[in-house]
């Protein structure tokens, strides 16, 4: 999986959990539920950002802070990265 699309994909899982946790606080009725189904969010978030939120050419972890370039090798993480 691209580095693009893990970011993407990971975001998109955020947004999700917070809406169950919303959905959760809203409606106590659903609570098990939704908090089932917030761990298995956060699951998936954890292992896309272990697993590919990496550097595409050393295979280093980014951690947090992903600029333009890696900063293990120096090499630029994304191909189409819009000029200022």
């Amino acid at each position: 999986m691209k580095l693009e699309k893990a970011e993407k994909l990971m975001y998109i899982l955020i947004i999700a959990m917070i809406l169950v946790g919303a959905v959760i606080t809203a409606a106590e009725s659903v609570a098990v539920f939704g908090f089932v189904l917030c761990m298995g969010l956060l699951l998936a978030i954890l292992v896309i950002y272990l697993l590919y939120i990496r550097c595409p050419h050393c295979g280093e972890h980014l951690g947090r802070d992903r600029g333009e370039f890696c900063p293990h090798c120096g090499k630029k993480l994304r191909e189409n990265t819009p000029e200022n």
